[in-house]
């Protein structure tokens, strides 16, 4: 996928020094994050912004969908705080 100056395969670590390191300072992210951060980071704002997890597996190439689901989905404290939100509205409505 990342080819080096003469066409072979790039080296992971000039990868990262070269290109993905740079990105991460000019987006103001940690320089200890690592491209894998960034799928598990996609997968769960996936998730969280409604879309559909089966298609998320298939994405991701998964051949389970408990993998996407158990490994690469993190709900944040803000995503738990308003569906607990919605649960608790929906037990006050009159029957």
């Amino acid at each position: 996928i990342f080819p080096d100056a003469v066409g072979g395969i790039m080296r992971r670590e000039n990868l990262s020094r070269r290109h993905f390191k740079p990105i991460l300072k000019r987006a103001g992210l940690s320089e200890d994050t690592r491209i894998y951060d960034l799928r598990h980071t996609f997968g769960t704002l996936w998730v969280e912004w409604g879309e559909d997890a089966s298609v998320l597996q298939r994405i991701m190439g998964h051949a389970r969908i408990e993998t996407t689901l158990n490994n690469y989905v993190h709900p944040s404290d803000r995503a738990r705080s308003e569906a607990m939100a919605r649960f608790g509205e929906r037990l006050r409505r009159p029957s």
